[in-house]
């Protein structure tokens, strides 16, 4: 199983299911920026982590 959250150096989000989840979530949280066509584009601080369990 692989699980994804965005990352940046004074917090970290919740664990989900698919990267596109985490982008979003990271959206929400105002790190990272939707354009017209609905891509999210992060800051350059943050990341976005894989772990495998």
């Amino acid at each position: 199983m692989t699980r994804y959250r965005y990352v940046t150096p004074i917090r970290a989000g919740q664990w989900f299911e698919t990267g596109a989840l985490a982008r979003n979530a990271a959206a929400k949280a105002g790190v990272a920026h939707k354009d017209d066509a609905d891509r999210v584009w992060l800051d350059p601080l943050t990341d976005i982590e894989v772990e495998r369990v």
